[in-house]
């Protein structure tokens, strides 16, 4: 039997680890004006804390009003406690587990499983070699290649053979601690937002450009999920000429835009995408039409995005986002030409890490005071 973790307590107290986490240190008076709480539950949560080790005083201290006792600051310690973050793909898993900073202490590559539990000897393997004592795991979180409800209900997702499958109720069943299920796009997103490209930025588009072209939409930080889970489906974005050629969006099939823009659109020119970019730079007649189409194509929907969303940045990903450094500037060039809108266009960071990460930054974010009072 799995030892209850420390992660299994209050939300006051989870609320404390995000507040510290986020904004850095503060004091209980601060807390208590923060979060909304009384000055004795504060006082409560913080003595356990501070005896389980995850919180602790600082030498500095404040004046307080009334010419009371300076009030002494409180700072998160981070690497007391871990979260496992899971990017499950159709191929493989990447796990990740981190403090609470999001400093990775072990990371893993495994062949894909569907089978919960493969899954579960995963999370356990990971956080032993971590060096992570059992206790100290605050949460696990999931990015999944499919949609995913509210209450982390697997849709459907071809690449695992699920549908209607309740993965997260069924893991909290297996876990003492938070667990917390997403698409893995929206995750990739979120990681890049929290320690990648996108780090600074509330509001943020995030498009993939891989096998297939998917996206993710961020707005005063938070995902944005859509009526039925689907926010950010550029892949299916389409224009005037689409139309009058009879290109049309159909269910099971690629979308308008990712057939002319995914590394499997892109593999059908003869060469690979990042060979394609590369003699396009060089002038290479052949790659040429291709790749300017790509650019057009990219920089229309961005443009697009920029008069919808008006995100503070735009972050391009996936396998081929890393080969498109040599045409970057002209994207960004035909994105300041089309629209007078003007946001960050950048590379994405954080490679195949991305998505685990976001994992863990939605344990995070799911661990605030709203959602656990």
């Amino acid at each position: 039997m799995n030892p209850t973790p420390s992660a299994a307590r209050p939300g006051v107290q989870c609320a404390i680890l995000e507040a510290l986490r986020t904004t850095g240190p503060a004091s209980r008076t601060g807390l208590v004006s923060q979060l909304k709480v009384g000055k004795s539950t504060i006082s409560t949560a913080v003595a356990q804390l501070m005896a389980e080790g995850l919180i602790e005083e600082l030498d500095e201290t404040s004046q307080t009003t009334g010419g009371g006792r300076p009030a002494r600051f409180l700072r998160l310690c981070a690497d007391k406690a871990c979260i496992v973050g899971l990017d499950v793909g159709g191929t493989k898993i990447y796990a990740v587990v981190t403090d609470l900073a999001g400093q990775v202490l072990y990371e893993k590559k495994v062949p894909t499983t569907n089978q919960l539990d493969e899954l579960e000897r995963l999370v356990w393997e990971c956080v032993d070699q971590s060096g992570m004592p059992r206790s100290r795991v605050l949460g696990l979180g999931l990015g999944i290649p499919g949609t995913v409800n509210k209450e982390g209900v697997i849709l459907r997702c071809r690449a695992l053979s699920w549908e209607n499958f309740p993965l997260l109720a069924l893991l909290s069943q297996r876990f003492s601690f938070p667990v917390a299920v997403g698409n893995d796009v929206n995750m990739i997103a979120m990681g890049e937002q929290w320690l990648g490209a996108g780090q600074g930025a509330s509001d943020l588009l995030y498009i993939a450009f891989g096998t297939n072209v998917g996206g993710a939409v961020i707005a005063n930080g938070r995902l944005v999920l859509g009526h039925t889970f689907r926010a950010g489906e550029v892949g299916y974005q389409l224009g005037r000429y689409d139309l009058e050629q009879g290109r049309f969006n159909q269910a099971g099939k690629a979308g308008v835009f990712e057939s002319k823009t995914s590394g499997t659109a892109l593999g059908q020119y003869g060469m690979p995408a990042q060979q394609l970019f590369l003699q396009y730079a060089a002038h290479n007649p052949a790659a040429q039409p291709a790749v300017k189409q790509f650019i057009t194509e990219t920089a229309v929907v961005i443009a697009n995005g920029l008069s919808f969303l008006n995100p503070q940045k735009v972050v391009l990903g996936g396998g081929v986002a890393g080969s498109l450094a040599p045409v970057l500037p002209e994207i960004k060039a035909l994105v300041e030409q089309i629209t007078p809108i003007r946001t960050e266009i950048c590379l994405s960071q954080l490679g195949e890490r991305a998505g685990a990460l976001g994992a863990v930054s939605l344990v995070l974010q799911s661990n605030q005071l709203a959602s656990l009072l």
